[in-house]
C-alpha cells in the first residue's frame, strides 16, 4: 500500500539538492529520515467525510530571504525576485495561491465536483490580507508590481477568502520549515496524519 508523507516533504526537499555531490552528513539526514519511517509505519492521513458544501482551503507561506546564497524567498519553490519586506513576500506567495487555486478549482469542475463555497487562504501576515482586502492601501505599494494585485479581484468577486492565522497554527510549516519536535508533532496531527490502529488498516 502506497502511503502519502506530507510530513517528510521539506526535509527529502533539502536533501535532494545535493544528490549530485552528497556528503556524509547528507546520508545521516537520509538514515534519520529512514529511522522516522521505520518508527510511524502504522500512521497515515485521515480524511474524514462531513455532509457540507465543499471549500478549498489553502495556507500561503513563505520565508524572506531565507536562501542565504542569493536571498531569493521561498514558497513551495524559490520565488524567482527580490522581497524588499516580508509583507510583499507574503503577497506574492497569495498571488502564487490564487494561481494553484484556480487551476484545482478548474479540475474540481471537470470532475463535476464544483466547489460551492469561496476558497479560504490563510496567511500569518495581517498586512499582506490588507492590502488585498483594503484598496485605499494601494497608493502606498508603488513598487509593487501590479501583476500581484491581480488577487484583489479574486477577493471582491467572492472567488477566494483570505484570512489571518497565527504562526503557530500554519499547517503548512511542515512542508516549508525545518521545527522542533513538539511543533512539527502538533503540525503533523493538524495536517491529517495520525496513527492508526490494525484493523483501521484492514478496512482503508
Amino acid at each position: 500500500m502506497l502511503i502519502p508523507h506530507p510530513d517528510i516533504g521539506y526535509i527529502v526537499n533539502k536533501v535532494f539538492l545535493f544528490q549530485e555531490l552528497p556528503r556524509q552528513s547528507h546520508w545521516t539526514i537520509v538514515k534519520c529520515v529512514m529511522h522516522y519511517l521505520k518508527c510511524t509505519p502504522d500512521y497515515g492521513l485521515y480524511h474524514n467525510a462531513q455532509p457540507q458544501p465543499s471549500r478549498l482551503v489553502g495556507y500561503a507561506d513563505t520565508d524572506f530571504s531565507g536562501d542565504l546564497d542569493n536571498c531569493k524567498s521561498r514558497t513551495a519553490t524559490k520565488q524567482g525576485c527580490l522581497m524588499t519586506s516580508t509583507t510583499v513576500a507574503k503577497l506574492v506567495a497569495l498571488a502564487e495561491s490564487t494561481k494553484e487555486t484556480t487551476w484545482l478549482c478548474r479540475l474540481l469542475k471537470s470532475l463535476d465536483a464544483e466547489q460551492e463555497l469561496p476558497t479560504i487562504v490563510y496567511c500569518d501576515n495581517q498586512a499582506a490580507i490588507a492590502l488585498i482586502k483594503y484598496p485605499e492601501y494601494h497608493r502606498r505599494t508603488k513598487h509593487i508590481d501590479m501583476k500581484y494585485f491581480a488577487i484583489c479581484e479574486q477577493y471582491e468577486n467572492r472567488f477566494m477568502d483570505f484570512q489571518y492565522i497565527h504562526t503557530n497554527e500554519k499547517i503548512v510549516d511542515t512542508l516549508t520549515k525545518s521545527l522542533p519536535c513538539d511543533a512539527f508533532q502538533r503540525l503533523r496531527s493538524l495536517l491529517g496524519l495520525r496513527q492508526f490502529t490494525k484493523n483501521e488498516w484492514e478496512t482503508r
